[in-house]
């Protein structure tokens, strides 16, 4: 069974208080971006954190809604740099990018 810090971040932002979630977020913006094995920046687009972030956005407090948009944004660019890249033919693949993606 594997373990998914992202997951269980993204169902705390709703209980917890401002404070909080801007340190959720700020974690889970450095995890979707620098995220390698075990925390697979994946994680997040199953864990539907995307919905969670636009709720986020209807925040009262700012740094909230700064955070929430910088993961939508991280997040938006993870998931086009995969899709780019799964649909690439492997030939071209191995060429450019000489490390394991996914």
């Amino acid at each position: 069974m594997a373990f998914s810090l992202i997951a269980v971040l993204v169902k705390k932002l709703a209980t917890e208080r401002y404070d909080i979630q801007i340190y959720i977020l700020q974690t889970l913006y450095n995890c979707i971006r620098l995220g390698k094995e075990p925390l697979n920046p994946t994680d997040a687009i199953k864990s539907n954190a995307l919905s969670e972030f636009n709720n986020l956005l209807k925040s009262s407090i700012t740094d909230v809604k700064v955070w929430a948009s910088k993961c939508i944004m991280v997040l938006w660019y993870i998931y086009k740099l995969i899709s780019v890249f799964l649909l690439m033919p492997k030939r071209l693949l191995v060429m450019v990018i000489p490390f394991k993606i996914l």
